[in-house]
């Protein structure tokens, strides 16, 4: 997606109109990560998630907090962040029904942040742990003990800042 119809298309997802589903795909945008069946378990300034069969720390920039603090408003006694209307999970495919009409895919929004920051210089190391990327070679894999949490943390917080109308 290329950066200004990235704007254009935020705009219209109006992340902050108080609808879990809205709410739901304004958390995935920021964090890059898809939240759907998330519990209000183990948030604080990072969250924990599983990818795949591996834990992976989500840093949480100051606008993907201020959408939990919406959601939480939303349903205060729900152990669900985003609860559908029954109380169960929303729908995995929220952000796709929401941004499927503005011709945009999920994935476009991580080939977007991708390309951010490739054009902004944050190293590929970063990049690829704020997508949560393994890396394939067993060698470096093997000396890379760290998971970059801080330095990644200021990666999502500029992002959000460049994503916000």
């Amino acid at each position: 997606m290329v950066m200004q119809r990235l704007h254009n298309v935020i705009r219209s997802l109006h992340f902050g109109c108080g609808r879990a589903r809205d709410l739901l795909a304004g958390f995935d945008v920021y964090t890059r990560a898809n939240g759907a069946e998330m519990s209000w378990r183990g948030f604080g300034s990072r969250w924990l998630r599983r990818r795949g069969t591996r834990q992976h720390r989500v840093p949480l920039a100051l606008r993907a907090l201020e959408v939990l603090a919406a959601a939480r408003a939303l349903a205060p006694r729900s152990p669900l962040v985003f609860p559908g209307r029954t109380g169960r999970p929303l729908c995995g495919r929220t952000l796709s029904v929401l941004a499927g009409p503005l011709g945009c895919v999920p994935h476009g929004f991580r080939t977007s942040f991708r390309n951010w920051c490739g054009e902004t210089g944050v190293p590929r190391e970063v990049a690829e742990r704020c997508l949560a990327h393994v890396v394939r070679n067993q060698v470096e894999r093997a000396y890379s003990r760290t998971d970059l949490l801080e330095r990644r943390r200021k990666v999502m917080e500029d992002w959000a800042q460049y994503i916000t109308p």
